[in-house]
C-alpha cells in the first residue's frame, strides 16, 4: 500500500504543485485588478486600443473630442496614428475592449492572463530541468516575487516581453533542429518584435552570444537561415507600417540640446539595473551569487548562460532605452521585466546546489528567499528587512487609499460638463484622467511652436498652449501648483482669474507604479492635506 500511495504521489505530484501555483497566480493576477487607475505609462497602451476599437488602427482620436496626444504628440505620425510602441500589446487591449467593454479591468485583462501561461510555463521548464524538487523551487519562488505580479497587472507591454522572451529562451535551449521547433523559436522571436523592439534586439545579442561562445553546432546554415527569414520579413513590415521616425521623434526628442549618454553613462545605467533590478526584487543576490559560485564544480553551465543572457540583455536596454544618465539615479528597471522568470530559474539553481547534500533545507531556504528580501540583503536597503508578498497580499485584499487619479476623475465626472475644457498639470496625469473621465475636453497639450508641424495644423486651437483659457486647472501637488501659476501667466493673453473648487483629499503622488522603489503597500497618512494634495481650480469671468 506505502508503494502504491508513493507511486501516485510521484505521478500525481508535478501535476499538484502546478494547479496549487496556477491558483496563487490567479489570486496575485486578477484580485482587484481594475482597483487602481491607470498610471502615466499605461494609457498609451490604452488609447491605442481605444482607437483602435473605433477606426481600425491606433489613431489619437479617442472618442468624446478627445486627441491623447502625450508629449505634444511625440509618439503620432502625420495621419495623428500612434506609432512608436509595437502594436501587439494595444492589439490584445482592444480585443479585451470590445468583449468586456473599455474599462481598467479589461484592459488589463489579457495581460493578466498571460502571466497565468508564463508561470505554467516556467514550472513546465523547471521540471524539465531538475524534476519535481526543482519545480517545487520555483513555484515557491514564483509566488514570493512580488514584481513578477506587479508588471503582469499592467496595460502595458510587460506581460508580452515576459512570456515571449520565457518561450524565446525556452525554444532556444529544446532546440533540436526539428521543424517544430523552428517554428517555436520563430513564433516567439516575431512575438517579442511586436511586443518591444529594445527587447528584441537584446534577446538577438544574447542568442547570437550564447551561439558563439558555446559553439551551438546543432544549428546548421540552412536552419539558421531559415530562421533569420522571418525576422527580416518582420522586421521589414514593421518599419513599413510601425516606423517610429515617421513621427519626427528623432528631431523632436533626440534633437539639439538633448540629453545624451556616452560609454560611462552606458556603463553607469548598466552597474544600476544590476543593482535597482535587486533592489525591485527581480533577482535575489544572495542565491544568484551562491548559483555562480558552485555551477562550475556542479557542471552546470546553463547557469553561466543564463546569467550572461541576462547581463547582456541589461546592457542592451542601457544602451538603446531612452533613459539618460544625466537626468536620473536610477535605473529604468521596468524595460527588464522580461528578465525575472530567467533570474527566477537561476534562483532556483542557486538554492538546490547549496542544498546538494541536505536537501531537506532547500524548500524552507527557498520559501525564505521568496517570502522575504534577505535574499537580496533586505537589510541593507532603504525598505529595510520586510515580507513584500505579506504586504502586497494585504494591499490586494484592502487596497490603500494611494491612487490621485480616481478620486480626481470621479470629480470631474460629477462637476465637469461634457465639453468643457480642463488642463493637468503634469501633462502625463491628464491621460489617467481621460480614460476614467472621458467628457471633457483636455486641452493645452501640446507646446506653442508645434502649431507650425504640418500634421498638427488643423487641430483645434485649445489643444495649444497659448490657445483659448481652459474652464478648469488640475495640478497634482505643490510643485505642479506652482508650474501652473507660472504657465497661466505665461500663455494667457488676457486677464484671466481662477477660483479654486476643490482640494482632492488623497496624496498627490501614484504611489502604486510597478517599480517597487516608487510603490508603497500601505496608506499615505500625515501629509498636509492643505498642500500635497490635488487642486482644482474653475475659471470665472473677469468683468
Amino acid at each position: 500500500m506505502t508503494d502504491l500511495m508513493k507511486k501516485i504521489l510521484r505521478r500525481h505530484a508535478p501535476l499538484a504543485v502546478m494547479m496549487a501555483t496556477l491558483s496563487a497566480a490567479a489570486f496575485f493576477l486578477f484580485w482587484n485588478l481594475g482597483h487602481y487607475s491607470f498610471w502615466d505609462d499605461e494609457p498609451n497602451t490604452a488609447m491605442a486600443a481605444k482607437g483602435l476599437v473605433r477606426h481600425g488602427d491606433t489613431v489619437a482620436w479617442v472618442g468624446d473630442g478627445n486627441l491623447a496626444a502625450r508629449d505634444s504628440g511625440l509618439s503620432l505620425d502625420d495621419q495623428l496614428r500612434e506609432r512608436m510602441t509595437p502594436p501587439l500589446a494595444s492589439w490584445l487591449t482592444a480585443a479585451s475592449f470590445l468583449a468586456f467593454g473599455e474599462t481598467l479591468w479589461s484592459a488589463r485583462l489579457p495581460h493578466a492572463a498571460l502571466g497565468l501561461l508564463t508561470v505554467a510555463l516556467l514550472l513546465h521548464w523547471a521540471r524539465q530541468c531538475g524534476g519535481t524538487r526543482r519545480m517545487v523551487l520555483v513555484a515557491l519562488l514564483v509566488i514570493g516575487n512580488v514584481s513578477f505580479w506587479l508588471y503582469f497587472r499592467q496595460c502595458r507591454y510587460y506581460a508580452l516581453c515576459n512570456f515571449f522572451t520565457l518561450a524565446t529562451a525556452w525554444s532556444w535551449w529544446h532546440w533540436r533542429g526539428r521543424r517544430r521547433d523552428a517554428a517555436t523559436l520563430t513564433m516567439a522571436l516575431l512575438g517579442l518584435m511586436l511586443s518591444s523592439p529594445v527587447t528584441y534586439v537584446a534577446m538577438g545579442v544574447a542568442l547570437a552570444t550564447d551561439w558563439l561562445l558555446w559553439r551551438r553546432r546543432d544549428f546548421s546554415w540552412r536552419q539558421l537561415f531559415a530562421l533569420a527569414v522571418p525576422q527580416v520579413i518582420g522586421l521589414l513590415w514593421l518599419w513599413w507600417f510601425w516606423n517610429p521616425w515617421s513621427t519626427g521623434v528623432k528631431d523632436q526628442h533626440f534633437g539639439p540640446g538633448a540629453p545624451e549618454n556616452d560609454f560611462v553613462d552606458v556603463l553607469t545605467l548598466f552597474y544600476w539595473h544590476i543593482r535597482d533590478l535587486n533592489r525591485c526584487e527581480f533577482y535575489a543576490a544572495l542565491p544568484v551569487l551562491a548559483a555562480l559560485a558552485l555551477a562550475w564544480r556542479a557542471r552546470q553551465t546553463w547557469i553561466y548562460r543564463a546569467v550572461l543572457a541576462a547581463l547582456l540583455m541589461m546592457l542592451m536596454v542601457a544602451k538603446f532605452s531612452t533613459q539618460f544618465r544625466a537626468v536620473t539615479n536610477v535605473a529604468d528597471v521596468r524595460f527588464d521585466s522580461h528578465l525575472i522568470p530567467l533570474l527566477l530559474l537561476v534562483e532556483a539553481g542557486g538554492i538546490a546546489l547549496l542544498c546538494r547534500r541536505r536537501q531537506w533545507l532547500a524548500l524552507p531556504l527557498a520559501a525564505l528567499v521568496a517570502f522575504t528580501n534577505l535574499g537580496n540583503c533586505g537589510w541593507w536597503l532603504p525598505e529595510g528587512a520586510r515580507s513584500t508578498t505579506l504586504q502586497f497580499a494585504r494591499e490586494l485584499l484592502s487596497p490603500p487609499a494611494i491612487d490621485p487619479f480616481t478620486p480626481t476623475a470621479a470629480w470631474l465626472r460629477d462637476h465637469v460638463p461634457a465639453g468643457e475644457t480642463v488642463y493637468v498639470v503634469p501633462n502625463v496625469h491628464a491621460y489617467p484622467l481621460m480614460f476614467s473621465a472621458p467628457k471633457p475636453i483636455y486641452t493645452w497639450q501640446f507646446e506653442p511652436r508645434f502649431r507650425a508641424k504640418e500634421k498638427f495644423k488643423n487641430l483645434d486651437a485649445r489643444l495649444f498652449k497659448g490657445g483659448p483659457p481652459p474652464d478648469y486647472l488640475v495640478a497634482f501637488g505643490p510643485r505642479h501648483l506652482a508650474v501652473l501659476s507660472q504657465e497661466i501667466k505665461r500663455y494667457c493673453s488676457a486677464p484671466t482669474h481662477y477660483e479654486l473648487v476643490a482640494k482632492v483629499d488623497v496624496f498627490w503622488m501614484d504611489l502604486f507604479r510597478p517599480e517597487m522603489f516608487w510603490r508603497t503597500f500601505k496608506p499615505v497618512t500625515g501629509y498636509d492635506r492643505d498642500r500635497d494634495v490635488v487642486f482644482i481650480f474653475k475659471r470665472r469671468s473677469v468683468d
